[in-house]
């Protein structure tokens, strides 16, 4: 548990942190980055390689963040998902729908999960990292930092020790019912963008089994965004 860290437990691990972010380009490259427009490809994981998709992304800071999601594999559709603080909204080509709670949480969860926004967090003031030791992440090794987030959910960071670069990510998501499911990203195929070493490949794991696959064709760091784009529009 991160919050039974000692003062010097957490204090290695927040050096680890501060070398992961200079490992990313720094602070201030980091913060630039928190506004992003990617677009690429994602693929669902499933028999036969998968169904494809366009995938286009606009982030913002303070939890501003629009997807879309192109597919037309089995016919022309288009999903939308918009978060704007602690409202969202779902669009599936013409039908709207405003997201209950659990779903803006777990939206709010994605805007939390790239790693400008993982680094950052784990650095600020009330984030209280603490070394949890070595492992081994998808066959790297690894050094795990355990750090809570903004929204008081509970992460595991993987951190290369040669480069300090973030290999990935975890966490423990509550379900309905009680149950719990561990979520896993790695981060891999890092690149300059901007300043900032930035993946573009990045694999969701959903209780060990591979979800879904995201390939970035162009990484757009520090672009200004419109208000227009996190709106239900």
């Amino acid at each position: 548990d991160s919050g039974r860290a000692t003062p010097e437990q957490e204090a290695e691990a927040r050096r680890r942190v501060a070398r992961a972010i200079a490992a990313h380009g720094g602070e201030q490259a980091l913060r630039r980055a928190l506004d992003a427009h990617v677009i690429g490809r994602m693929v669902i994981a499933g028999p036969g390689g998968g169904v494809p998709a366009r995938w286009e992304q606009w982030r913002r800071g303070d939890f501003r963040m629009r997807t879309q999601l192109d597919f037309t594999t089995f016919g022309t559709f288009r999903s939308v998902q918009v978060l704007n603080g602690l409202q969202a909204w779902v669009r599936e080509n013409d039908s709207l729908a405003v997201a209950d709670s659990i779903k803006v949480r777990e939206m709010r969860f994605g805007y939390l999960s790239d790693p400008a926004n993982l680094l950052l967090g784990a650095a600020r003031p009330g984030a209280r990292p603490a070394l949890a030791g070595p492992e081994v992440f998808f066959g790297q090794p690894a050094d795990v930092l355990t750090v809570v987030d903004p929204d008081r959910n509970l992460r595991r960071l993987y951190l290369d020790p040669k480069t300090g670069l973030l290999l990935g990510a975890a966490n423990e998501e509550r379900l309905p019912g009680g149950r719990v499911n561990v979520v896993q990203r790695r981060f891999r195929e890092y690149r300059p963008e901007g300043g900032v070493q930035w993946p573009h490949y990045e694999q969701r794991y959903g209780a060990g089994r591979l979800l879904a696959s995201y390939t970035a064709h162009e990484v757009r760091l520090g672009e200004a965004l419109a208000d227009s784009l996190f709106t239900s529009r």
